[in-house]
Parts: structure tokens; C-alpha cells; sequence
């Protein structure tokens, strides 16, 4: 048989075709589920800055950070995710912000926010 009389491919085509996208699916989805969870751990330290912009906003307008504590940023980085412990002191002035979480996301997102100073194990004040 010729090349140009056949019509289907070879059982050996086939497997080959096979192998090479098992292979490409072992080696790419991987890479793809690290990068979605690194994707998420930045929202979270995004959404710990904005938390910690809007409480010293609310504190240098009114006096005291009771507004922008309850506001949504900080209520995802306090309730939804639970990686981080936000301490507000009216008298000082100063916002600690201590991690909490201990979950894969948490773990990642301390990370990231440490790169920033944003927070540490220890916790660290952010004055207004």
C-alpha cells in the first residue's frame, strides 16, 4: 500500500499520539494548579493592604479604625480567608497585624505579605 491510498492512521500513530499528550498532561497541569494557588495567595495580601489603607483612612478622618476594620477588605483578610489577626488600638493609633492561618493559602499569602512587611509571625504595627 502506498502512502497516498491509506486512510487512517497507524495503531502505532495513535499510541504515539497518546503517550506525547499524557506526557505534556503530567508536566502542565501541575505548573497550572501552583500558579492558580499563587494567583489566590496575592489577592489575599492585596486584600490585607487595602484592609490596612482603609482602617488608617477611617482612623485619620474619624479618630478611630472601627470603621475601616469592618470594611470588606478587612473582613475578607479576617473572616474569609482567617490568615491574618488584625489589632486595632484608637489610643496609639497603631494597626498590628499578626499571621494567623495555617492553611496552604494562609501559608502562601504570609509569604507574599512578608516580601512587603506588611505582617509577620510576630506581628508588625502600622501607626497613622
Amino acid at each position: 500500500m502506498t502512502a497516498s491510498n491509506r486512510n487512517a492512521y497507524t495503531v502505532v500513530e495513535l499510541i504515539f499520539v497518546i503517550m506525547v499528550l499524557g506526557i505534556l498532561a503530567v508536566t502542565v497541569i501541575p505548573k497550572m494548579m501552583v500558579n492558580r494557588d499563587d494567583a489566590k495567595a496575592v489577592i489575599v495580601a492585596q486584600e490585607l493592604g487595602m484592609c490596612i489603607s482603609d482602617a488608617g483612612t477611617h482612623y485619620m478622618k474619624d479618630g478611630v479604625f472601627d470603621n475601616g476594620v469592618a470594611g470588606p477588605a478587612c473582613h475578607a483578610v479576617i473572616h474569609t480567608n482567617a490568615c491574618f489577626t488584625i489589632v486595632p488600638d484608637n489610643n496609639t493609633g497603631v494597626l498590628n497585624v499578626k499571621d494567623r492561618g495555617t492553611s496552604t493559602l494562609c501559608q502562601n499569602a504570609h509569604t507574599e505579605v512578608l516580601k512587603s512587611g506588611l505582617s509577620s509571625a510576630t506581628g508588625v504595627d502600622h501607626g497613622f
